[in-house]
Order: C-alpha cells, then structure tokens, then sequence
C-alpha cells in the first residue's frame, strides 16, 4: 500500500516488543483508511481503490493472511464512521472469504460486522444478506482446508453477535432468508442444508421460531403439491407406456417394465402383473427402459423430490422432537405449548388450504401426538372450522376440509384414547342430528353443493367408525347387574341423519359406504343395507355407475376437496417417528371381506365422493 512505512523486526522472544510494534501497525492502519476514505470524498480515490483491490485479493501466503487480519481488524475500529459514500468498500470487505481461514481472522471479521451493523443501518441489510448467503451450500469455494461444517459454525456465531449486537435486525432478517430459501428444483443437499441451518439458527434466535417454521413447511408444502403434480403427468402417458409393455411382453416371457397406472402409480408389467405403489418409488430400483428417455427422466424426478420431501420432514420432525424432549426437561410446558399454537397456525393458513398435500400435514400429526391436551386442542380447531359461520374466513371448501382432516385424524390417531374418539364422535353427530332437524323440512332432492359441508360430516364419521369403533363401545351396568358391552350414546343420533331426506348414503363415498355397511351389519349396530337399497340397486352393486358424479358443478366445485389426509405414510427416513402411534386398518374378526384395500390411495383416486 502507498505512504505506508514498514515495520522493523523485533526479537521473537520480546513479547512486549512485539505487541507494541502491533499496536504501531494497527494504529497506522487504521489511520491510513481513515485518511484514504477521507480523500475517497475529496475525489482522491488512489489509496481507497488500493485498499479494495487488497481486500480482494485471496491471500495465499501466511503472511498475506496476517496482513488481513490487520486490515479487518482496523475496518472494524472505522466501521462506526463509514457513511453511504463507502459502499465500495464496505462491498470489498463483506466478499471476503472470511470463513475459510483460522478462527482469529473469523473472531475479528466477527466483530468487524457487528460494528458495522450497529454503526449505519444502511449497511445492515448488507451484512445479513451476506451472513444469510453463507448458510447456503456453497459448492463453488475450496472446501479442501476448511469444511462446510466450519465455516456454517462461523457463520452461525457471526449471527448470532449481529442480532444480540442490533436487536432491531430481525425485522430484516426473516425476509431475507426467505428469499435466499434454494428453489424447490435446486438439489437436495441444497435444501437440506439451509433448513439444517434454519432450524440451527433457532436455538440462539427463539423469537423467530414462528416465522421460520412457517417458511420452511411452506417450502415443504410447494414440493409436496408439485410431487401430485408430477403423477398428473405420469398419467398422461399411461396409453403409450401400456402399448409398449404389450409388445416387449409379446417377445420374452421374462420381460418386465414399469407402466403407469390410472392414478398415477407404476406398476411391473410380467407374467404376474405386479403392481408397484409409486410412494415407494424412491426407495426402490425404478430403472424404466432406455429408450423411454422421457419416462425414465420424469420417474427419476419424482423420486428426487420425494427423497427431499422426506429428509425436509424429517429435518423438521428432528426439530421439534428436540424442542419438546429440551422443554420437558425443563418442564417448561410454555414453550413447548407455544410451538403447538405456531403449528397450528401453520395448518390453519397453509396446509388445511393445500389440498393437493400427501405428507406435510404428518408434521402436525406427530407433534400433536406428545400430549393428549394437545391432540384435542387440534381437534377443537378443526371443530370451530367445521361449524364457523363466516364465509370470509371459513368458506365451504375450507370447511369441508376441516371436516375430512377431523375423520382422517380420529381414524388413524392411534394415540387418541376412548373418550376422546367418543367426544369427537359425539360432536359430529350432535351437528349433523342439528342440521337435519333445522333444514329437512325444506329439503327437496338432496343438493350435493349447498350441503356439501353436512355429507363431508357423514362420511367422516362413518370413516371414523369403521377405524375406531372399538372405543365406540362401553361398559354398562345393566339392571340385572351384568356390565355388559353397549354402543355409548355418542352415536345414537346417527342412524336418525343416515335415514333422513339428505340421502348421505346415496352421496357419500361408495367404498366407504359399502364399508362401513359391512361392519355395523357385522357388528350388530345397524341395518345399513336396508337404507342402502331405498336408494336403488346401483348403490349395492360393487359395478354399478355413480350416476351423482355426472353432475359437472358438483364436480368442479367440490371434487379436488375430499382426500384422506392420513392415509399411510411411506417415506423411509421419517417413518420411524409414526412407528406405534399410527392407526393401521384391522380387520374383525371371522370377517374376511374387511381388508385394507378399500383404504388405498387408488380408491381416494378413483372411487371417492368427489368434493
């Protein structure tokens, strides 16, 4: 650098010499920048273009390393001073490969920032923009002396000295890490990493749990639709795919490809046509023949994002598994009720909205699966939706929603315990009884639109039923004073609204109809089939058309709303947290016709009550 003098020598072993010498140095530094900056305004650039030049310049020696060192450390004593005008600079010096040294140089770049930030605020955004960056998978830099592991540990200590040194930087912060979150098409390691770091920020930035468990499961929820949307196109292709598994099966008996299925699946095309559930795709060997380029290209994406989906879930799950077992420890009850009130802010606003979502709502079912305060305060909510009254907030869709979310949930919540199965049972008959007595006098031929919120109750209870309907069942004392086993009187009003003018046996879904005829027929509850056959021969026949479903508004209108939110969940890293608190199907016994297949995701397909 120009005008600076060199420093003499000293004696190694004179510590007191060499500090001194030091401290000369830095001081000289220090004031040759504030000269330089000075002059910079006067329109004598030469000295403050010399600087950025060095502080661009990657040191390759020892030496060079040192004099960086110097140089931070004397920015940090200008930093309070710097205005607008040194934007170039204050630009020089936050590109600087600050993590990929030794720790001093990361000590002193550190609180090189901090005296940034605190002493302009028009350089904050600066600093958190370049803090934020760091958290990124970085594959560009020289990982060969310092890991990724090391410079996110700087990174991470960085942040955490700016945002205890200006408390006011989280009002720029959450926006800016939302918008350095990798695209959902970036690869996986890109997004497991910045989560990793997100939920890493969390223990020394709690106040921002809210905001970025909310940016992080929305990233979640836009890979999960956009899976959904990949079989869409699968399906498109199922024509071709068909054909050209005939022809290969027409040459060697022993030859087998993945073909596309109706709703989205691929099965193995061979002598024993064994079909495939696409969910497990990515776990599986999906190689699809070469020379269907297209096929194979599409199949490998959905694999790769369903590993994303499942290491971001995990990710999250990981999260709140340490959050609560930290909490309890604590026995700080506050917090941990705290994050619940986030998640369910979280489902309300986004994932209850989405209705294309397959595994994002399983976030939900785990954490509310710690405390059966708090598995019933989710159900409440769902509850208010069910029966809100304000068409701004709560529309129809949204309602009908709830209402699938709440049967799904009670059916496969293994964790819910009788009387809480029976309370939720009692709050969807006693609406559905109060429905019916308030409008069946008016009710002209069932309109499948306008009550499109009273047949989603209907079949969420019989759904329900079908899963649960051992805890469906009590003890009572009798008057001989036998204790026998009866139905509990939650369920009496709902032969009375399956009987009604509202025809839900007629609306609600085939499969689950037929179902749930089975085992209150084999159960003793109640005659279905009587009800059944009121509405005409089509209902009993497993064959027969769903003439209901040629109705095109219902349809349009109602049809993307009924899924089963809990169906079984098949993503291999994060199903260990569902392990012992899912609810799978069981058949009854002596009766072989109850199997799972009626539960499959073919049937949410194909064979649904199109809301």
């Amino acid at each position: 650098m120009s005008g600076m003098a060199s420093v003499n020598k000293v004696p190694r072993g004179d510590k007191e010499a060499v500090l001194e010498a030091r401290k000369r140095e830095l001081e000289f530094t220090t004031t040759y920048i504030e000269n330089a900056v000075i002059r910079q305004k006067q329109g004598k650039s030469e000295d403050y273009e010399s600087i950025i030049q060095t502080l661009r310049s990657k040191p390759e020696t020892t030496s060079q390393l040192r004099r960086l060192h110097l140089w931070i450390l004397a920015l940090s004593r200008v930093a309070p001073t710097l205005s607008r005008s040194s934007f170039k600079l204050v630009d020089a010096v936050l590109s600087v490969d600050w993590t990929g040294f030794d720790d001093m140089l990361a000590h002193v770049y550190t609180m090189f920032l901090g005296n940034l930030s605190t002493g302009h605020p028009a350089f904050l955004k600066p600093v958190l923009r370049m803090l934020v960056k760091g958290l990124l998978l970085q594959t560009e830099i020289d990982l060969h002396s310092t890991s990724i592991e090391k410079r996110h540990e700087r990174v991470h200590h960085a942040l955490k000295y700016v945002l205890s040194a200006r408390p006011t930087a989280s009002l720029n912060f959450v926006p800016i890490l939302s918008s350095e979150f990798p695209h959902k098409s970036e690869p996986l390691d890109a997004q497991v990493v910045y989560v990793q770091n997100l939920l890493r920020l969390l223990a020394y930035a709690p106040h921002l749990e809210s905001q970025l468990l909310e940016k992080t499961i929305q990233r979640i929820i836009e890979i999960d639709v956009e899976i959904q949307g990949r079989l869409e196109d699968l399906e498109e292709l199922e024509d071709e795919m068909e054909l050209y598994a005939a022809e290969l099966n027409s040459t060697t008996d022993d030859q087998t490809i993945k073909v596309i299925k109706k709703d989205g699946s691929l099965k193995d095309v061979s002598v024993n046509d064994t079909s495939k559930d696409i969910t497990k795709l990515y776990s599986e060997n999906n190689d699809i023949d070469e020379d269907d380029d297209n096929v194979k290209e599409m199949s490998y994406d959905i694999k790769e994002m369903m590993e994303k989906l499942d290491c971001m879930i995990k990710l999250v799950l990981d999260y709140m598994h340490w959050h609560y077992k930290d909490a309890t420890a604590a026995n700080d009850f506050a917090t941990s009720k705290q994050l619940l009130a986030t998640l369910l802010n979280i489902f309300e606003k986004f994932i209850l909205r989405t209705f294309k979502s397959r595994y994002t709502q399983f976030i939900i079912f785990w954490y509310t699966g710690k405390s059966l305060s708090f598995a019933r305060e989710y159900l409440d909510l769902l509850h208010s939706i069910i029966t809100s009254s304000d068409p701004i907030l709560h529309p129809v869709p949204i309602r009908v929603a709830a209402a699938l979310y709440l049967g799904s949930y009670v059916a496969r919540a293994k964790y819910l315990d009788g009387d809480t199965v029976r309370r939720s049972i009692g709050f969807l008959s006693t609406w559905l009884k109060e429905y019916v007595k308030v409008n069946e006098l008016t009710v002209g031929e069932p309109d499948k639109v306008a009550n499109s919120v009273f047949y989603a109750v209907v079949q969420a209870t019989m759904y329900v039923f079908c899963f649960r309907w051992k805890d469906l069942m009590v003890d009572i004392v009798c008057k001989d004073g036998i204790t026998r086993r009866r139905w509990c009187s939650e369920l009496t009003p709902f032969p009375y609204v399956l009987a009604s003018a509202y025809k839900p046996l007629e609306i609600c879904s085939r499969n689950i109809v037929k179902q749930f005829a089975r085992i209150t027929n084999a159960l003793d509850f109640m005659f279905v089939y009587s009800l059944m056959s009121d509405y005409g021969e089509s209902l009993l026949s497993s064959d027969g058309n769903d003439e209901w479903r040629k109705d095109d508004n219902f349809s349009t209108n109602l049809d993307e709303f009924l899924f089963f939110p809990f169906d079984p969940f098949r993503l291999k890293n994060s199903q260990p947290y569902l392990e012992g608190i899912y609810q799978y199907w069981e058949e009854i016994d002596g009766d072989e016709e109850l199997e799972e297949d009626w539960l499959t995701e073919e049937m949410v397909l194909d064979n649904v009550v199109e809301w």
